[in-house]
């Protein structure tokens, strides 16, 4: 991978990770516990903090899943997959920058599931 392809990556990662934490700054209040006479209002608002945790908790998944790509950028390791050592293809790369394997390994990641492979949890390969 060339030095301006990497540019090119971490720009793209670096705003990627700017609206993800903008994301994560918007919907952290929406988990606040409110207290409700209404019963259906109680409820109402428990599944709505529901949604907002998986949510939080997906974005907190996906931005470090960034952090990881920029980190691989800076030492490097960017581009190759962390299952088979080949290079990533730029067409994978491009559609998703943070992944860490190749279309092979992710493949076969899906088929054998993660705790299998490098990382061992879900969601660690995009």
């Amino acid at each position: 991978m060339t030095a301006e392809q990497r540019q090119h990556f971490k720009a793209i990662l670096e705003d990627a990770q700017t609206g993800v934490v903008e994301e994560l700054v918007r919907d952290r209040p929406r988990i606040v516990v409110q207290q409700s006479a209404d019963e259906i209002e109680a409820i109402t608002d428990i599944e709505a903090r529901e949604v907002a945790v998986e949510s939080l908790v997906r974005q907190s998944a996906r931005l470090r899943q960034i952090r990881n790509a920029l980190f691989r950028i800076h030492s490097d390791d960017f581009g190759t997959c962390l299952g088979c050592g080949r290079e990533i293809s730029m067409k994978r790369l491009a559609a998703v920058p943070w992944t860490t394997l190749c279309i092979a390994c992710q493949e076969e990641a899906d088929r054998d599931g993660p705790s299998s492979h490098p990382g061992g949890a879900p969601g660690w390969a995009a």
